[in-house]
């Protein structure tokens, strides 16, 4: 008998990554999050439907998404963290990264908005993070096409009045 390992016996299905190893540095991890964040996105929309604030509803949704993409539940903060920083950018938030101080200040911002105006804003960050991975997830637009939950547009009317606003001069005074 030999004592090399048997082939049958060494496709023993991984255990999860966790954040203890070098997650950081592994493509198939990367994106198993950023499938995770793009879906959080998703159901997030869904979640708003159910009288819920945007913090309320994105609060466990990153360890589901865990069990979705077979990542360890360690990884579901970070998730919520990286859906909440996409969706203050998508409010013309700036935070300064996924961990910012401004984040609860943030957050509370967006809570504050119109349930139809979160769920928009939600959108738009699903659209924007789904441009920036690669490739298109196709789950983005299968939700698009079901969605009765459409972005706000800015008429022709509302953005004259943006442009047209007065604005301070920066000319030296006379």
């Amino acid at each position: 008998m030999s004592n090399a390992p048997n082939p049958a016996h060494s496709q023993q299905a991984a255990a999860p990554p966790t954040l203890d190893s070098s997650w950081n540095t592994d493509i198939d991890v990367m994106a198993r999050l950023s499938t995770a964040t793009l879906t959080l996105l998703d159901v997030l929309v869904h979640r708003l439907d159910d009288e819920l604030v945007f913090s309320e509803a994105l609060c466990g949704g990153g360890e589901f998404m865990c069990e979705l993409e077979g990542l360890d539940d360690s990884f579901g903060p970070l998730i919520e963290a990286e859906a909440a920083r996409v969706v203050a950018e998508a409010a013309g938030l700036r935070p300064a990264g996924l961990f910012s101080p401004w984040m609860p200040a943030y957050l509370a911002a967006i809570d504050a908005l119109s349930r139809q105006r979160q769920a928009n804003l939600v959108l738009e960050a699903a659209d924007r993070y789904a441009g920036a991975t690669s490739p298109p997830n196709p789950r983005i637009a299968a939700f698009h096409a079901r969605s009765t939950v459409r972005p706000h547009t800015v008429t022709a009317s509302a953005s004259a009045a943006l442009t047209a606003a007065p604005r301070p001069s920066t000319a030296p005074r006379r």
